[in-house]
């Protein structure tokens, strides 16, 4: 994630946007147009990826705990469906 500038006032609720005069009649800014601002977060490429890791991390886990435990159920069925696409996308033959 990345958060710029260093005011941190400016961080404050950002959602409620005080109303202002317009320059040019004086007029204040209308409540829907203010309300069809929002914020916007992006996340790093480094973020996502440590995101994705530790779901696999948990993944990992949860499939090592079920082998020891013998709960692991192999799906013989998907396991051939696999087989079989993967010859169609690579053009096994």
């Amino acid at each position: 994630m990345k958060i710029t500038g260093n005011d941190n006032h400016s961080i404050v609720n950002r959602t409620q946007v005080p109303a202002r005069k317009d320059e040019a009649s004086g007029a204040k800014e209308s409540a829907a147009g203010a309300a069809g601002r929002s914020d916007q977060v992006t996340l790093s490429q480094d973020a996502r990826e440590l995101a994705e890791g530790v779901t696999k991390t948990a993944r990992l886990e949860e499939l090592r705990l079920q082998i020891e435990n013998g709960t692991y159920k192999i799906e013989a069925q998907k396991i051939a469906e696999k087989l079989l696409s993967s010859e169609v996308e690579f053009d096994i033959r």
